[in-house]
């Protein structure tokens, strides 16, 4: 949130300073690339799963038919 307020802060400001308004740009960016990137991996490895059964859920399976 500080970083956003800061970028909020650069852009009330009459007099821009590039470089600084860009740096705060370039990492706002970066954090919310970053945010998708950890909301993805979670979704991307629950929908690919390998294939077959996993020697947890083999050994339930035996210990319920015996």
């Amino acid at each position: 949130m500080e970083l956003i307020g800061y970028a909020a802060r650069l852009a009330q400001e009459t007099i821009l300073s590039r470089a600084d308004l860009r740096a705060a740009g370039i990492q706002l960016v970066v954090h919310a690339a970053g945010g998708l990137l950890v909301l993805l991996v979670p979704a991307v490895l629950s929908i690919y799963k390998p294939p077959g059964m996993t020697r947890y859920g083999a050994r339930q399976q035996r210990e319920q038919r015996a």
